[in-house]
């Protein structure tokens, strides 16, 4: 088999956020895990396909692999009112748009996006209703990799859940501009 075809396999029989779990435990670490030999072991019972590479290769063989969870974008939109964006461990970003406050955060395992279009400050909205928007969602394959979400992933985390919000709060009547 050649390359392109062994890492289609293995995608195709882990499923992709097993399959990226797969390829993050084998940067991370320099041998197999028992779950990822126990994976190869099925792979090649269940579907006939034999890897057969120690962890060197594997890694050789899946270093093309993009991790990458979520697009990227360069900048915030002007649109998005941003007063601060940076950080690692957590990444956090606020502002303001329209009459929309806003903050994100990733930390941990998650990344979440806090909106209040009233006086309640974004930090203590936990649920979407009328007036408000919360989002969160797992990223990564480790109890820390949203701590160090990518720049541009977390613009395009930040831009793709305040265009929602923009759109559920003017099907709900609030002002956002």
């Amino acid at each position: 088999m050649s390359d392109e075809v062994d890492i289609d396999a293995l995608r195709t029989f882990l499923g992709l956020k097993r399959f990226l779990k797969f390829v993050a435990a084998t940067r991370e670490h320099d041998r197999l895990l028992s779950w990822q030999e126990e994976a190869l072991r099925r792979l090649a019972a269940e579907r006939g396909i034999q890897l057969g590479l120690g962890h060197a290769s594997l890694k050789q063989l899946l270093a093309s692999v993009d991790l990458r969870q979520l697009p990227e974008i360069p900048a915030l939109p002007p649109w998005c009112g941003v007063e601060f964006f940076g950080g690692q461990g957590p990444v956090q970003a606020w502002g303001q748009f329209g009459s929309c406050r806003w903050y994100f955060r990733a930390r941990g395992r998650y990344a979440s996006v806090h909106v209040s279009a009233d006086n309640q400050d974004p930090l203590d909205v936990s649920s979407t209703d009328a007036s408000h928007h919360f989002h969160e969602e797992e990223y990564g394959f480790n109890d820390f990799s949203a701590s160090y979400m990518p720049e541009g992933e977390a613009r395009y985390f930040i831009v793709r859940e305040l265009e929602r919000v923009k759109a559920h709060l003017s099907a709900n009547g609030a002002r956002t501009g």
